[in-house]
């Protein structure tokens, strides 16, 4: 691998690691200590990464824990986090701050999918530019003679294979992204696990879960009321005449599709 490749190679590397790093602070409802990244607090007179001032921990799914080395700075922490765009509310103990991440709205889930394709862009521009520089040592390298024409249109190829490649690196990394923001996953099991009492759910919490889950259900565009319920039903082996499968209903006795949409 040529010196040139190698230059490219690397530094388009570093601009796919710096999008995932960016799309780390964009929020999925679920907590994340790389959302306080850009979190700078005044101590002593001078601005300091949170990170350097307090312990940093996500003890469950939607909460983050900051624990202040100096608790003086308690104030301060809250105040910083107060006027950045993360848009949570902090709360303290007198010793830790405790920030509950809220569930996202399909309106904010949308919004944040727009962050995403913005900060995957910037990482395209940023690869693009690479490749701009990197070609233009190469055209320099063949003007001094260092390297032959022919040498020259090789590693500009090679350049843009690569460039190619990232393009589609950073793609899929978006990809993945979106699919974390637009997709709000039902952990029943884990919910009921945390909230037992004398071997019992708490009927009143799992019945306004599933409140907020029929909604954000309906905010998607699902028109049925008991989506969830549906899904479960329509699975069960006891009702052996109709199947649910990844092409959608079938009728077991017919044997053939069933078309769930009548006009």
């Amino acid at each position: 691998m040529s010196d040139f490749i190698k230059d490219a190679q690397e530094r388009m590397d570093k601009a796919v690691e710096a999008t995932k790093h960016r799309f780390t602070g964009i929020r999925a409802g679920r907590a994340s200590i790389a959302m306080l990244d850009g979190i700078k607090v005044e101590q002593y007179g001078s601005m300091m990464p949170l990170n350097q001032v307090a312990n940093v921990s996500a003890p469950e799914a939607r909460v983050l824990t900051i624990d202040p080395w100096d608790k003086s700075v308690i104030k301060a922490i809250e105040k910083a986090i107060i006027v950045s765009d993360l848009g949570l509310t902090p709360n303290n103990d007198g010793k830790i701050i405790r920030l509950v991440i809220p569930e996202l709205t399909a309106e904010r889930r949308k919004e944040y999918v727009k962050l995403a394709k913005k900060e995957a862009e910037e990482g395209k521009i940023a690869v693009r530019k690479i490749r701009q520089d990197v070609n233009a040592k190469i055209k320099k390298a063949e003007k001094d003679k260092e390297i032959s024409e022919d040498d020259m249109k090789k590693f500009e190829k090679q350049v843009q294979d690569l460039t190619d490649k990232t393009i589609i690196t950073i793609d899929d990394v978006l990809a993945k992204k979106e699919k974390e923001i637009t997709t709000f996953n039902v952990q029943v099991a884990e919910f009921i696990r945390n909230h037992k009492k004398n071997g019992t759910a708490v009927d009143d919490e799992v019945a306004e879960k599933l409140e907020k889950l029929h909604k954000t259900a309906a905010d998607f565009g699902c028109k049925l009321d008991s989506p969830f319920m549906t899904m479960s039903f329509m699975a069960l082996l006891v009702i052996p005449a109709i199947k649910i499968s990844d092409k959608g209903l079938f009728d077991c006795i017919n044997f053939e599709f069933i078309d769930v949409i009548k006009n």
